[in-house]
């Protein structure tokens, strides 16, 4: 099976409304890690005055070691249930993946 990595880089205002689609996806999905960070990248004009200031956005990245054919379906459910401008995805190629015990 190819594993991808799903990556989503988004505002904190959509965590909940972000995991609440994530938890009624079906397939579940095997599991996540969330990080925050700051960003400044495509779209930087709609930044308030304070992020401006700072040079960055804040942001939260969710990611997500999947199937990669399960990658488009959860996409797509995404997109129906959370259309923002400022939530951005990329996938990553998993080479290898496993447990340490």
């Amino acid at each position: 099976m190819k594993l991808c990595k799903l990556m989503l880089a988004f505002p904190s205002d959509a965590e909940d409304a972000l995991l609440a689609a994530l938890a009624s996806h079906s397939p579940e999905l095997p599991g996540y890690t969330i990080l925050n960070g700051d960003g400044h990248g495509f779209g930087f004009e709609r930044a308030d005055i304070h992020e401006r200031v700072r040079g960055r956005v804040e942001r939260m990245v969710l990611m997500s070691v999947m199937p990669c054919d399960h990658v488009s379906a959860l996409v797509a459910a995404l997109r129906k249930v959370l259309p923002r401008q400022d939530i951005a995805w990329w996938t990553e190629a998993v080479l290898d993946f496993g447990r340490l015990a």
